[in-house]
């Protein structure tokens, strides 16, 4: 994605920052949003509050929902404070109507990263 593409969705993001203990989102939850760890660590966590992963810096979380409109899987929390870049789907959608370069940019690197996740399971 090339830099003028990179500054459109920077912009649409809200900065946040988390302290430990935080949800970011809770399982069963509408998604929303999906988010940037920029910095910190989250932790990934079921429904019966077992934590199963972590999520380390840069890497996005939420996308899944954001895209599919499923409610949320699992529930997310800051194990350290962590700053965030969080872009509401009101703009996402907008987002992708609107340019398909970037669409395409997104949709093609949130399936790489869910083959991934589907082989580390």
């Amino acid at each position: 994605m090339g830099a003028e593409n990179v500054r459109t969705v920077l912009q649409l993001c809200e900065r946040r920052t988390i302290q430990p203990s935080d949800n970011l989102c809770k399982v069963r939850e509408q998604s929303n949003d999906m988010a940037i760890l920029l910095s910190g660590q989250l932790g990934v966590f079921t429904a019966e509050n077992r934590q199963i992963s972590t999520v380390q810096p840069v890497a996005l979380v939420g996308e899944v929902g954001l895209i599919t409109g499923q409610p949320r899987t699992a529930t997310v929390r800051a194990i350290q404070q962590s700053s965030l870049l969080v872009l509401g789907k009101t703009a996402f959608d907008r987002l992708m109507r609107s340019n398909a370069a970037i669409c395409l940019c997104v949709y093609r690197n949130v399936g790489c990263t869910m083959m991934g996740r589907y082989e580390e399971t």
